[in-house]
């Protein structure tokens, strides 16, 4: 993990404007699930918010989101969020993101990508990426999956990762079944004006999110694919495997970070045995030099000295472009098509593939 470092003045840092050719519109919906139980309160139902990025209209009066509120900056100062010293998250709530406030979506169909935040994360934390990925025609939608993260609820209450003791394979099944209740939902109604291409269907996730999105791709017929952000093996995958083709992102890390061969090993033979229980199409692919929190918003949020002692040399641009490029080429298009976008990119390396 990250050691304590300087102090940073009082400017807060920024994020990066997306690059694609939509603007970028946001809105939050809460959506609840009467067939299970708050796990905090067994008297209600399960809660789960979700923030909806996707290409929009422009407009002359926009009014952007903020990118996260004082309340989830206290939660993540509480929890010693990355193990940096907490003076570096000041002015975190007074970044602006680039996404305009319930912003009239473009009026046609778009790809889908459902996606899982990391443990002890927030969906605030991947803004970049969904950004980015809707600036490009992709609708994203991320939920707070309660008691997985940190997430502030509409009635002020914190739902964190902490308040109650779970294993990793319940919390993937917890997300999983998120996942898939909200594709459940969301093929009854898609709210905001939103249209969605059905054909085009992925869900993914970060580190646990992204071993969820596995577990959801064993039992979800509804989906073209799983996309998995450097999250490890757990449950039901780990044990037969999955059944939807899917794509796995990992970090590889420059020095003077290094991982014993030993290590290098374990998670290649990790990744084999899912392969070899699958019956999909499957890219396992290493991106470098990067670190596990390349694929969240902090490469922008901390000083570019606490990057490189992790490992993670490759410019925060370039590395958001990168994997942005490599997910949006999965959703859209062909394995063919695929594979030449990812042979283009020196950064990324193919470790293993599978072709059903």
């Amino acid at each position: 993990m990250l050691a304590a470092l300087i102090v940073l003045g009082s400017t807060p840092p920024s994020l990066p404007a997306p690059s694609g050719p939509f603007a970028v519109g946001t809105a939050t919906q809460s959506y609840t699930d009467t067939s299970r139980r708050d796990l905090q309160n067994p008297a209600a139902p399960r809660s789960i918010i979700v923030q909806f990025w996707y290409p929009a209209k422009r407009t002359s009066n926009p009014q952007t989101e903020a990118y996260m509120s004082a309340q989830l900056l206290a939660a993540l100062r509480a929890d010693q969020y990355l193990n940096v010293d907490v003076k570096l998250l000041n002015g975190w709530d007074r970044i602006s993101t680039h996404s305009y406030r319930n912003a009239t979506p473009v009026a046609q169909p778009f790809p889908f990508f459902l996606f899982a935040p990391g443990l002890g994360m927030s969906r605030a934390s991947y803004t970049t990426l969904a950004e980015e990925l809707a600036s490009r025609g992709i609708i994203v939608a991320m939920a707070d999956h309660p008691y997985c993260g940190l997430s502030v609820y509409p009635d002020g209450k914190l739902r964190a990762y902490t308040a109650i003791k779970r294993k990793a394979e319940e919390l993937v099944q917890d997300i999983a079944d998120d996942q898939s209740f909200l594709l459940q939902e969301l093929s009854k109604a898609t709210p905001f004006g939103l249209k969605i291409d059905w054909s085009r269907v992925v869900v993914g996730g970060h580190s646990i999110g992204g071993a969820a999105a596995l577990q959801t791709g064993r039992g979800n017929a509804t989906i073209k694919g799983a996309i998995d952000l450097d999250g490890d093996v757990w449950g039901d995958v780990e044990a037969s495997g999955t059944r939807k083709p899917f794509l796995t992102l990992l970090n590889r890390p420059g020095l003077p970070v290094q991982i014993p061969l030993g290590m290098q090993k374990e998670r290649t033979e990790e990744w084999e045995s899912v392969l070899a229980k699958s019956d999909v199409t499957a890219r396992v692919i290493t991106i470098g030099p990067a670190y596990h929190f390349t694929f969240s918003d902090v490469p922008f949020l901390l000083p570019l000295r606490v990057l490189r002692e992790s490992g993670a040399t490759m410019d925060p641009m370039r590395s958001r472009s990168v994997i942005a490029r490599l997910i949006e080429s999965y959703i859209k298009s062909d394995r063919g098509k695929f594979d030449k976008v990812a042979a283009s990119i020196d950064e990324a390396q193919v470790l293993l593939r599978k072709d059903r």
